[in-house]
């Protein structure tokens, strides 16, 4: 019986070693693969045998009809529910809240008897109503005595704008016709918050949609005050679809210098990030102005944004009978665009073609009192405390407002070099350097340079900072050297006319002097002394500074255009003690790692992990 068990167990042993030998010679993709210890000949492709992976295939989540209920009572009926008592109910992206609610999970519908509010879906829209009902599945509805928004997402915890140009409205009926599409019937619409919006537009009927809202024969209202009827009037709705058209017209009186203003502007988008607004105004004793405004938003910081405005004016005749005209034009432009990471183009340009347009007709004081023009355009390269720059401007100042004496300053160009400060090789020292070659040209009264004056200025610094316990000193030393191409003749100061000469000028100074700064003294006041629910600490910051300049001696023979030229000998000593305080909102979680022992915050500081 033993010997005929091994004989079987030997034969079933050799079936199976045939049959995977002449399997292996069978298919080849089966014989056993080995490792070689040498690369492979050059001429002896390795094969590659790819085999597939199976990965299993999962279906994602339909979660768009996944329905969340909470209520203190409930009752279903199939797909019915009848639910009772704070109610809630999440469902295709919306959010439904009730104290008493009928609701179809099949069908999507939603309907309350008492008051109701809905919140979410595609335009985050939120509507508050005294009772309605809503598809959530098809997204129509209608509802009655409303507050709602768009664009605005508002919780427990407060309003959120979720984009730029929020869109909230008030209406006995807002019928829901389907998504994106409402109408607000005997309603006001406002992008202010409500229920005190300073300005609203009231109508019998409002149309929402593609982006905007139509209404007609609509009354504007300004601090709920009817101030003008419109019969046809659009009001976007969505941030990505800014609309063209008119704005509202502008009427007013500005006494006896303008007269009656009557003004309107047409409002163009010319692609999604740039527009322009013209318009003009009438003024009754004046006469005509003219106003564009262009605004360009690109990637980044880059922007482009240009503003005039001007006047046509008829004039005026004053007391002793001499006709005035005070038109003139306004033109500035700002802008930027960066090549890359280090390297920017800016501008900010101004002309003003007279500074008494200015001051009769700007509207605002500080500009109408201001009696510099200047504008300066730049490329400029910035990279590990390096800065190159290309730079040019204009500057253009009214000195004497009877005479209209003028003074005009050009750099065209100038180029600057700045290097920040750094250690000088291991040493404690630490140094920096600015350079700029520079065009200068300078008009004024009864003088201008003859032509363009170069300028060359050289100025290498080395400093020695010192920090112990507290208290730091810092010595430093300077040179300061600046070639002009042309002079003018000395003269004492304050004097004539200047002279131009041509001969050049070479002005070399050497400035020495060290800051001192002792410890900060400061005291917390205990919990005991809060002050407004706030703790407090006071500081007490002072320093001490002397400069030494020498080697200015030809003071009176330099052409000035700028503050590099007015270097003069200097010997001087100053102090000054500066005192703070900082408050503090008692139990305010700590923002700073440092403070916080270098703990990882979470987001909004509201907690450490």
């Amino acid at each position: 019986m033993q010997h005929k068990r091994s004989r079987t167990f030997l034969l079933r042993s050799a079936c199976v070693f045939l049959s995977t030998t002449l399997t292996g010679g069978i298919y080849p993709q089966l014989h056993a693969q080995q490792v070689p210890t040498s690369a492979p000949l050059p001429d002896t492709p390795t094969p590659q045998l790819n085999y597939p992976i199976a990965q299993p295939v999962t279906e994602p989540e339909d979660v768009s009809h996944k329905l969340t209920v909470e209520a203190d009572q409930m009752t279903r009926n199939g797909d019915e529910y009848t639910l009772t008592g704070n109610v809630e109910v999440h469902y295709n992206g919306y959010t439904v809240t009730a104290e008493k609610l009928s609701f179809n999970q099949e069908t999507g519908e939603a309907v309350s008897d008492g008051h109701i509010r809905v919140s979410g879906g595609p335009d985050d829209e939120y509507i508050a109503a005294s009772h309605g009902q809503a598809n959530l599945k098809q997204q129509t509805g209608k509802f009655y005595d409303v507050t709602g928004s768009i664009g605005v997402h508002t919780t427990a915890k407060g309003t959120t704008y979720t984009n730029s140009n929020p869109f909230l409205f008030t209406g006995r009926q807002v019928i829901q016709r389907g998504p994106h599409n409402y109408e607000i019937l005997n309603g006001t619409v406002t992008s202010c918050q409500l229920p005190n919006p300073d300005w609203r537009l009231a109508s019998k009927r409002f149309v929402v949609e593609d982006g905007q809202a139509r209404g007609y024969n609509s009354v504007f209202r300004l601090l709920n005050m009817p101030v003008l009827f419109l019969p046809y009037v659009t009001h976007p709705t969505s941030p990505e679809e800014r609309q063209s058209g008119f704005l509202i017209p502008s009427f007013s009186k500005a006494g006896s210098r303008k007269g009656y203003i009557i003004g309107e502007q047409v409002y163009v988008r010319l692609s999604r990030s740039s527009d322009i607004t013209v318009g003009s105004e009438y003024f009754s004793v004046r006469g005509f102005s003219q106003l564009v405004t262009f605004h360009y938003k690109g990637n980044g910081l880059n922007f482009l944004t240009a503003h005039y405005t001007g006047l046509l004016d008829r004039g005026y005749h004053d007391t002793n009978g001499v006709y005035v005209n005070q038109g003139g034009q306004d033109f500035l432009l700002s802008g930027r665009k960066d090549l890359d990471e280090h390297t920017r183009i800016a501008a900010n340009v101004e002309y003003l073609s007279s500074y008494v347009y200015r001051e009769a007709f700007n509207d605002t004081f500080n500009q109408a009192v201001s009696t510099d023009v200047v504008s300066h355009a730049f490329v400029a390269y910035q990279k590990s405390g390096l800065s190159a720059s290309l730079f040019g401007d204009r500057y253009q100042g009214l000195k004497n407002v009877v005479t209209g004496q003028q003074v005009r300053i050009i750099r065209a160009p100038s180029l600057d070099l700045d290097l920040i400060e750094r250690r000088l090789g291991s040493s404690p020292l630490v140094w920096s350097f600015d350079a700029s070659a520079t065009g200068l040209k300078r008009a004024q009264q009864n003088f201008t340079t003859d032509g363009v004056i170069e300028r060359l200025d050289l100025h290498p610094q080395i400093s020695a900072p010192v920090h112990f316990a507290g208290w730091m000193v810092r010595p430093s030393l300077g040179f300061r050297d600046t070639f002009y191409s042309r002079s003018r003749l000395p003269s004492v100061l304050p004097g004539p006319t200047p002279v131009q000469v041509n001969a050049t000028l070479n002005r070399t100074a050497i400035e020495t002097g060290f800051e001192f700064k002792p410890p900060v003294l400061e005291r917390t006041f205990a919990a005991k002394d809060i002050i407004f629910g706030r703790e407090m600490k006071h500081t007490i910051e002072s320093f001490l500074n002397y400069r030494y300049v020498t080697g200015v001696d030809d003071y009176t023979r330099t052409l000035r255009f700028d503050p590099v030229d007015v270097l003069t000998n200097t010997n001087e000593l100053e102090y000054g003690v500066t005192q703070r305080l900082f408050f503090h909102k008692k139990d305010t979680p700590v923002c700073d790692e440092e403070l916080a022992g270098n703990t990882r915050l979470t987001s909004g500081c509201g907690g450490m992990g």
